[in-house]
Parts: C-alpha cells; structure tokens; sequence
C-alpha cells in the first residue's frame, strides 16, 4: 500500500509507534491482510467500495466480524495519522465496520459475588446497594429467563 507522497509502508512505523495503542497488533494486521490486498494502490485513491471488497475478501477467508473490524481499525488509526501528518488532505474513504456479536458472557462464582459484595458493603455507598440489586436480577434472570 503506498502513502499519498509514494512513502511505502514500511517508512510509517518510526513515525506510527509513538502515536496510539496496540500499534504490534496494528502494524501486523496492516503487513499481513491489508497491504498484500491492496497492493501498489495509494492510500490516497482507496475508495468505500475498495474497502467493501476488502471486507468481502476477509469473510469469504472465513474471517470474524471481529477480526475484520480490528483490520478497517488499523487501516482507521493509518487514515487518521495520515491526515495529521499532512501525508493526506483528507481521509479518502468512509470505514463502515461490520456487526459483531454481544461479546463474551462472563460469569462470577459463588466467592466471587461474595467478595464483590464484601468489597462494596465497605464503602457503605450506593454502590453495594446496585451491586446487590444487580447481582439479585442476575440471579433471578438466570433460573427464570424472561
């Protein structure tokens, strides 16, 4: 993938790792699926619709929501730095992510609610009172589903 200013890839990270989080993860999506699929193209001339075959390319590979969303991240967090670094006059395409499941469900054990409630009952506040309600809902969800 070449910068608007013909800078290729590699010529961004010093730059990129002092600026945002997870830049590894980002780095390495952006080496191993976005730049070999978008090849010699500018970053100045990629388009929605490119970014829409991009998306189609991945979940055809048997790719998650998830893991695409993170790679159009990257891609985002490279949009944006380019803008800033006046590499590009604006950001050449709109990222519409994909849909995601609600997330992972996490469940407390029986010492962990009572730690949980413990902790909370210290601070003699509100918060104790929501944990209990919550935790009785919780309860009370779980054995009677709605």
């Amino acid at each position: 993938m070449l910068l608007a200013s013909g800078k290729r890839q590699k010529n961004i990270w010093s730059s990129w790792k002092k600026s945002g989080k997870d830049l590894k993860k980002k780095e390495q999506r952006l080496r191993l699926h976005l730049s070999p699929f978008f090849r010699d193209k500018p970053l100045s001339s990629l388009s929605t619709f490119d970014l829409e075959r991009f998306k189609k390319s991945r979940k055809e590979e048997g790719c998650t929501n998830g893991t695409i969303n993170r790679e159009l991240a990257a891609l985002s967090h490279l949009f944006s730095k380019a803008v800033e670094w006046k590499w590009l006059d604006h950001r050449p395409a709109n990222i519409n992510r994909l849909k995601e499941d609600g997330g992972r469900m996490v469940y407390l054990t029986a010492a962990q609610v009572a730690e949980l409630l413990n902790k909370a009952a210290e601070h003699q506040s509100a918060f104790h009172q929501d944990c209990a309600g919550n935790i009785h809902a919780a309860f009370r969800n779980t054995f009677h589903p709605p």
